[in-house]
Protein backbone atom coordinates (compact mmCIF):
# COMPACT_ATOMS: atom_id res chain seq x y z
CA UNK A 1 0.00 0.00 0.00
CA UNK A 2 1.02 3.28 -0.78
CA UNK A 3 2.47 5.40 1.97
CA UNK A 4 -0.39 7.73 3.49
CA UNK A 5 1.70 9.65 6.08
CA UNK A 6 5.08 10.90 6.30
CA UNK A 7 6.77 13.18 8.08
CA UNK A 8 7.65 16.91 6.91
CA UNK A 9 9.56 19.56 8.28
CA UNK A 10 6.23 21.61 9.26
CA UNK A 11 4.17 18.32 10.69
CA UNK A 12 2.83 15.41 8.73
CA UNK A 13 2.28 15.06 5.20
CA UNK A 14 -0.93 13.76 4.31
CA UNK A 15 -1.66 11.65 0.72
CA UNK A 16 -5.23 9.44 0.17
CA UNK A 17 -7.06 8.63 -2.45
CA UNK A 18 -10.22 9.31 -3.15
CA UNK A 19 -11.82 5.86 -1.83
CA UNK A 20 -9.65 6.43 1.57
CA UNK A 21 -10.54 10.00 1.64
CA UNK A 22 -14.88 9.11 1.72
CA UNK A 23 -13.64 6.40 3.97
CA UNK A 24 -12.48 8.66 6.57
CA UNK A 25 -15.11 10.93 6.28
CA UNK A 26 -17.89 8.17 6.91
CA UNK A 27 -15.60 6.72 9.75
CA UNK A 28 -15.59 10.20 11.45
CA UNK A 29 -18.82 10.77 10.77
CA UNK A 30 -19.77 7.42 12.56
CA UNK A 31 -17.77 7.97 15.03
CA UNK A 32 -19.03 11.45 16.37
CA UNK A 33 -22.31 9.52 15.62
CA UNK A 34 -21.70 7.43 18.06
CA UNK A 35 -20.07 9.77 20.50
CA UNK A 36 -23.49 11.91 20.56
CA UNK A 37 -24.90 8.29 21.68
CA UNK A 38 -26.63 8.97 25.69
CA UNK A 39 -25.54 5.47 26.79
CA UNK A 40 -27.66 4.78 30.32
CA UNK A 41 -25.16 2.69 32.67
CA UNK A 42 -22.28 0.47 31.99
CA UNK A 43 -22.78 -1.76 29.24
CA UNK A 44 -25.28 -0.03 27.53
CA UNK A 45 -23.05 0.97 24.55
CA UNK A 46 -20.04 -1.62 24.49
CA UNK A 47 -18.35 0.84 22.21
CA UNK A 48 -18.75 3.70 24.24
CA UNK A 49 -17.20 1.44 27.30
CA UNK A 50 -14.50 1.17 25.08
CA UNK A 51 -13.42 4.73 24.60
CA UNK A 52 -14.48 5.99 28.25
CA UNK A 53 -13.08 2.48 30.64
CA UNK A 54 -13.87 2.53 33.87
CA UNK A 55 -10.81 3.87 35.92
CA UNK A 56 -11.93 1.85 39.26
CA UNK A 57 -12.91 -1.50 38.85
CA UNK A 58 -13.19 -2.77 42.10
CA UNK A 59 -17.18 -2.98 42.03
CA UNK A 60 -17.17 -1.67 46.09
CA UNK A 61 -15.57 1.54 44.55
CA UNK A 62 -19.31 2.88 42.96
CA UNK A 63 -18.75 6.14 44.56
CA UNK A 64 -15.38 7.17 43.30
CA UNK A 65 -16.19 5.40 39.96
CA UNK A 66 -19.03 7.95 40.08
CA UNK A 67 -16.71 11.62 41.26
CA UNK A 68 -14.17 10.39 38.28
CA UNK A 69 -16.93 10.45 35.60
CA UNK A 70 -18.52 13.59 36.56
CA UNK A 71 -14.95 14.72 36.93
CA UNK A 72 -13.59 13.82 33.44
CA UNK A 73 -15.87 12.27 30.82
CA UNK A 74 -17.41 15.20 29.79
CA UNK A 75 -14.00 16.58 28.99
CA UNK A 76 -12.75 13.78 27.77
CA UNK A 77 -15.91 12.98 25.80
CA UNK A 78 -15.22 16.84 24.18
CA UNK A 79 -11.91 16.09 23.09
CA UNK A 80 -12.46 13.12 21.57
CA UNK A 81 -15.68 15.11 19.37
CA UNK A 82 -13.16 17.57 18.63
CA UNK A 83 -10.75 15.49 16.93
CA UNK A 84 -13.97 14.00 15.20
CA UNK A 85 -14.73 17.33 13.45
CA UNK A 86 -11.05 18.57 13.26
CA UNK A 87 -10.73 14.92 11.14
CA UNK A 88 -13.22 16.20 9.15
CA UNK A 89 -12.20 20.34 8.68
CA UNK A 90 -8.54 19.04 7.59
CA UNK A 91 -9.95 16.31 4.85
CA UNK A 92 -12.29 19.56 3.90
CA UNK A 93 -8.81 21.94 3.68
CA UNK A 94 -6.95 18.94 1.76
CA UNK A 95 -5.98 20.08 -1.65
CA UNK A 96 -8.47 18.35 -3.52
CA UNK A 97 -7.51 16.51 -7.34
CA UNK A 98 -6.53 14.10 -9.73
CA UNK A 99 -8.44 11.48 -7.63
CA UNK A 100 -7.42 12.21 -4.32
CA UNK A 101 -6.24 14.44 -1.56
CA UNK A 102 -3.31 16.20 -0.37
CA UNK A 103 -1.90 18.21 2.10
CA UNK A 104 0.44 18.70 5.05
CA UNK A 105 -1.14 18.44 8.42
CA UNK A 106 0.67 20.51 11.47
CA UNK A 107 1.42 18.59 14.63
CA UNK A 108 -1.66 18.88 16.81
CA UNK A 109 -3.67 18.02 13.67
CA UNK A 110 -2.29 14.73 13.45
CA UNK A 111 -2.54 14.41 16.99
CA UNK A 112 -6.15 14.70 16.62
CA UNK A 113 -6.47 12.33 13.69
CA UNK A 114 -4.40 10.03 15.17
CA UNK A 115 -7.15 10.25 18.31
CA UNK A 116 -10.01 10.09 16.18
CA UNK A 117 -8.21 6.80 13.79
CA UNK A 118 -7.65 5.03 16.97
CA UNK A 119 -11.35 6.22 18.19
CA UNK A 120 -12.83 4.64 15.27
CA UNK A 121 -10.59 1.61 15.53
CA UNK A 122 -11.71 0.82 19.17
CA UNK A 123 -15.45 1.50 18.55
CA UNK A 124 -14.99 -0.90 15.13
CA UNK A 125 -13.04 -3.43 16.94
CA UNK A 126 -15.43 -3.91 20.17
CA UNK A 127 -18.50 -4.62 17.30
CA UNK A 128 -17.22 -7.89 16.39
CA UNK A 129 -15.18 -8.32 19.84
CA UNK A 130 -11.79 -8.48 18.14
CA UNK A 131 -9.37 -10.57 20.63
CA UNK A 132 -6.65 -11.51 18.50
CA UNK A 133 -5.02 -10.24 14.96
CA UNK A 134 -7.05 -10.55 12.21
CA UNK A 135 -6.77 -12.87 9.45
CA UNK A 136 -7.75 -11.07 6.69
CA UNK A 137 -6.87 -13.64 3.97
CA UNK A 138 -9.89 -16.23 5.25
CA UNK A 139 -12.17 -13.47 5.78
CA UNK A 140 -15.90 -15.26 4.30
CA UNK A 141 -17.09 -12.89 1.50
CA UNK A 142 -20.68 -13.78 2.81
CA UNK A 143 -19.73 -12.50 6.55
CA UNK A 144 -21.35 -9.22 7.04
CA UNK A 145 -19.17 -7.83 9.16
CA UNK A 146 -16.38 -8.13 6.25
CA UNK A 147 -16.53 -4.63 5.16
CA UNK A 148 -16.60 -3.25 9.22
CA UNK A 149 -13.33 -5.97 9.38
CA UNK A 150 -11.23 -4.52 6.31
CA UNK A 151 -12.27 -0.97 7.67
CA UNK A 152 -10.68 -2.14 10.76
CA UNK A 153 -7.39 -3.33 9.25
CA UNK A 154 -7.35 -0.11 7.33
CA UNK A 155 -7.55 1.91 10.46
CA UNK A 156 -4.88 -0.09 11.89
CA UNK A 157 -2.81 0.10 9.19
CA UNK A 158 -3.14 4.39 9.05
CA UNK A 159 -2.75 4.43 12.44
CA UNK A 160 0.43 2.48 12.97
CA UNK A 161 1.98 4.69 9.92
CA UNK A 162 0.35 8.34 11.52
CA UNK A 163 2.67 6.98 14.76
CA UNK A 164 5.37 6.47 12.31
CA UNK A 165 5.52 9.81 10.94
CA UNK A 166 4.43 11.75 14.02
CA UNK A 167 7.46 9.95 15.82
CA UNK A 168 10.35 10.73 12.85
Amino acid sequence: MPEIFRAVRSGVEVRLDSDQDLLLRHVAGELLGVLGEPAEGPGASPGLDRLFPRAYLDPTEEKAEEDWQKMVHGDLLEVKRANGRSLLDDLDALAHGGGGARGVLRVEQAEAWLGTLNDARLVLGTRFEVDEEIDYSTLDPEDPEGAAKLTYGFLTYLTGELVDALSD
